[in-house]
This record gives C-alpha cells, structure tokens and sequence, in this order.
C-alpha cells in the first residue's frame, strides 16, 4: 500500500510543476505559497512538505482542506495515518478519511479499499468486494489494481466473480455512492 501512496504523491506532485518544487527545494522556505487562498495550492504546498519530511506543516495544511472536503487532501491523510507516515498510526482516523476520496471515485483510493477487504487484516475479508473494487480502479487506471483482482479470482467461485463484476457496474452507475 505504501507503493500506492508514492505513485499517487509522484502523479500530484507533478503537477506542482519544477519551478515550484526547485523554489521551496532550494530552501527559500516553507511558507512559498502558506498566503495563497487556494486550496489546491495550499495542497501543493503540503504535498511538497511531505517530499521534504516536514509532516507537522503537512498535517496543519490538509486537516483543513479535508474537513472541507478535498479529496487528495483526505486521500493524502488517510494512507499517512493508515501508514503512520509523520502520524501515529490510526487505522480508525485513516478509514474515516479514505471513504469520500472512494465515494468520489478517486481510483487509488478504491485501490486501497480492495487492498483491505483483501487482506482482512482491518475490514473482514470479502473477495467479491475486493475483486470489485479492484475491477474499478483498474478500469480507472491504477495498473497494479488488474494484477490484484486477477489475484482475487484465484480464490472466488465464477459465481462470485460475476457477482463482483455486478457489483462494480451497480456502483459505478450509482456514482460510487453506498456501495
């Protein structure tokens, strides 16, 4: 999961752009957009802190964003208190944090809720809602989601797989709301 978390900061972090990153890397200081009202700069702004470790400034500048709704904000949250990246580790907080990012069909976010209903570890194991959620983030192009629900079907009947498949369509009509 932590892969996932690196190829979504990689994909946001690009659209920071050089010039941006190379300011606040070159050390001319933390604060480069802190003024800004933008929340999609204020983000930006914390996905560099995460680059440069500082978590402190990143938590300070995402709680707000996702108590209003961002939802990279919320996704960016959630797997640091799922990873316990710069946090302490709270898998209650994190599952709080990552179900609006899947509900509006944020593709790694679905990646990472079929991670859980596959692993068991947090949500009990169901393959059919894993094989689900997998099957939509891989048709939203996270590629390591088609690997993992080819993985899932190894252990699912063809009736369950049908079902999943199913299930993807209905949700996916329903706007990823109340899967």
């Amino acid at each position: 999961m932590k892969k996932i978390f690196q190829h979504w900061k990689q994909r946001v972090f690009k659209a920071v752009g050089i010039a941006v990153a190379s300011v606040v890397i070159a050390g001319y200081g933390q604060q480069v957009f802190a003024d800004a009202a933008s929340d999609d700069v204020a983000f930006r702004n914390g996905l560099v802190m995460t680059k440069l470790g500082n978590y402190q400034e990143v938590i300070s500048l995402w709680t707000p964003l996702a108590a209003r709704g961002h939802v990279d904000a919320q996704f960016g949250l959630a797997m640091m208190y799922y990873l316990g990246e710069g946090v302490a580790k709270d898998i209650k907080k994190a599952l709080s944090l990552l179900l609006n990012p899947v509900q509006q069909g944020l593709p790694q976010a679905q990646f990472v809720l079929g991670t859980l209903y596959a692993e068991g570890t947090v949500l009990i194991q169901d393959y059919t809602y894993a094989h689900m959620w997998f099957n939509m983030a891989a048709s939203r192009g996270v590629w390591q989601a088609e690997g993992e629900r080819i993985r899932m079907e190894g252990y699912m009947t063809k009736e369950d797989i049908s079902k999943a498949q199913s299930a993807a369509r209905k949700c996916a009509a329903k706007n990823y709301k109340n899967c």
